[in-house]
């Protein structure tokens, strides 16, 4: 693992043995939830590892996958789905978020997260806390959705 110039670990040593979100955990949090948990995960291990500028791209990576992937994904519900009765739909456009969530987790997984971790050099770090985070913006959606129903 190289690192990049302008970064040193307090005690102004380089530190190869980091904690990180393992490779199973940015693919799956990318293909449950969305390229931005997923990316937001490879950012995280790019920064504590000292890749700054890389961290920038693969959030900027995962921001606009996800702006595309909503967009497309909208585009084929308006043109080709609006026929399909309400449960079909839903079925329609659940396989659509599927197909395009493997696709950015294989992506980060096989090109980013290959590319800036080729070693399995770093303990993995527990998936507690985004768990956490996950749910608890699950709740708000939720909650939220459930308002916006009643009105």
């Amino acid at each position: 693992m190289e690192f990049e110039e302008d970064y040193l670990p307090e005690g102004g040593k380089h530190e190869y043995d980091i904690e990180i979100y393992s490779r199973t955990a940015v693919f799956w949090f990318t293909l449950i939830f969305t390229t931005l948990f997923g990316g937001t995960l490879l950012v995280l291990n790019l920064r504590g590892a000292g890749y700054t500028r890389r961290a920038i791209i693969v959030g900027v990576f995962s921001v606009a996958y996800y702006v595309v992937e909503t967009f497309a994904a909208t585009f084929i519900a308006k043109n080709y789905l609006l026929h399909l009765k309400a449960q079909d739909l839903l079925f329609a456009l659940s396989v659509i978020k599927l197909a395009f969530d493997l696709t950015a987790a294989l992506i980060l997984v096989l090109v980013f997260y290959k590319r800036y971790f080729p070693e399995k050099d770093y303990y993995p770090k527990s998936v507690t806390a985004p768990l956490a985070v996950a749910f608890v913006l699950f709740v708000i959606y939720s909650i939220i959705g459930q308002g916006l129903m009643k009105h």
